[in-house]
């Protein structure tokens, strides 16, 4: 198979697809592209924050992004992470491409990346798979991080290729009875969701939707999200946010915090400030401000450490009008220098007084923010209560505990 040079991206909102640019590689490994008229002409702003509506050929050369693939960053958050990417590479590689373009990866996305973004020519795919069990979707996950992906079909790797993440997880539709299928086709009383696969332990999972119902009690936007659990472990599962309500086949532009400041996480940390002045930029409303100031304590308290670009997102509907995102990819994590999102220039930010004077950066009163801040402690107080529930073993919960309570202690000086 001969390497893509050029591929078309398209934005598919709400069900109607308008073209958006074409990606051209040059053999010296530079990326050209440029807005099409079609867009152009919809003054939809994908990217308004480092890529606004303009008649400009952009050129990149690929060999200084080569975290974000040579792409814009709102392109690139329609590539997968870690575990996605090594599914993909496996499967390029069965087809012939050891080394493939940044056009092979957005190919094998086709019209299934998180989002609105399809890209066309896509590569062959046949649905060999309808349907689903956990346990196939365990051995599947088990395999990739064996080294065997070439057990897999192609069904299983699209659905996991196609989420963004570090550790398994898959893209897929459930209905009520927990039945699973392709996402591709969407049956009656499906409804598509991520599924995170425990490969050994599922005290991740049990912690995750721990997390969520804490994050919910504390007035945060959380998506519908449950443990499915089988003799032996438990499966997180969450809505996706974006495709809409009324018709899940209709889709919504969604960007990462990161891909929208066009940044590389794994080379650039955005500060809470950056997060928050983005968020006002992008959205005019006061009440995401605060919806993100709450995200944003609540990930310090509860010791998220993992609380990078890419795990803050944004939505955009078919008038251009931005929202932020639900919460998703919260839980407790432990990371050597601390929180990835820096309050300021620190990365374990601790003091009272720091936190309210980020709410005055963000215009939020002081009142408003003490309150914010007293309802997340008095939540992760009742940490075991909801750690209990969903099965985290007391020696997790009381490890965990000791974190948050110092956190807590903090907090309140």
């Amino acid at each position: 198979m001969r390497k893509l040079t050029e591929i078309d991206v398209h934005l598919n909102l709400l069900g109607e697809a308008t073209p958006l640019c074409r990606l051209s590689l040059s053999p010296d490994g530079k990326l050209a592209w440029r807005y099409s008229t079609e867009i152009l002409d919809s003054g939809l702003e994908v990217s308004p924050l480092t890529a606004p509506l303009n008649r400009d050929t952009h050129v990149i050369d690929i060999r200084t992004r080569l975290g974000l693939q040579g792409l814009p960053g709102f392109i690139a958050d329609a590539l997968p992470d870690r575990w996605g990417m090594r599914v993909m590479e496996v499967a390029l590689a069965e087809a012939g491409l050891l080394d493939p373009s940044v056009c092979d990866r957005l190919a094998w996305q086709s019209d299934r990346a998180i989002g609105a973004l399809e890209f066309q020519p896509s590569s062959d795919y046949i649905n060999e798979e309808t349907s689903w069990s956990l346990r196939q979707l365990q051995s599947s996950a088990r395999n990739v991080a064996a080294g065997n992906s070439e057990v897999l079909s192609q069904a299983y790797k699209h659905a996991a290729g196609s989420a963004g993440g570090a550790y398994p997880k898959f893209s897929l539709a459930i209905n009520d009875d927990g039945a699973l299928t392709s996402t591709d086709t969407l049956s009656e009383g499906y409804r598509p969701v991520i599924i995170k696969v425990p490969v050994e332990s599922d005290l991740q999972n049990r912690v995750e939707i721990s997390y969520a119902r804490m994050a919910e009690h504390t007035g945060i936007a959380v998506p519908l999200c449950e443990l499915l659990e089988d003799e032996e472990r438990g499966w997180f599962v969450i809505d996706r946010f974006d495709r809409t309500a009324t018709n899940y086949a209709y889709k919504l532009h969604q960007c990462t915090l990161a891909g929208l400041l066009d940044m590389d996480i794994a080379e650039q940390a955005i500060s809470a400030e950056m997060a928050l002045a983005a968020c006002r930029h992008l959205t005019q409303e006061q009440s995401d401000v605060v919806e993100l100031y709450r995200r944003i304590l609540f990930n310090y308290l509860a010791h998220n450490c993992d609380d990078h670009g890419k795990n803050f997102s944004f939505l955009m509907d078919g008038a251009g009008h931005w929202r932020l995102s639900p919460w998703y990819d919260g839980a407790y994590c432990k990371v050597n220098g601390g929180h990835a999102m820096r309050l300021g220039r620190l990365r374990v930010p601790t003091s009272r007084n720091r936190y309210l004077e980020l709410a005055r950066h963000a215009g939020i009163r002081k009142t408003d923010a003490e309150l914010i801040l007293e309802e997340i402690m008095a939540t992760l107080n009742d940490w075991p209560k909801y750690a209990e529930q969903f099965g985290v073993s007391e020696l997790n919960i009381s490890e965990i505990n000791q974190v948050l309570q110092a956190n807590c202690r903090s907090a309140q000086t």
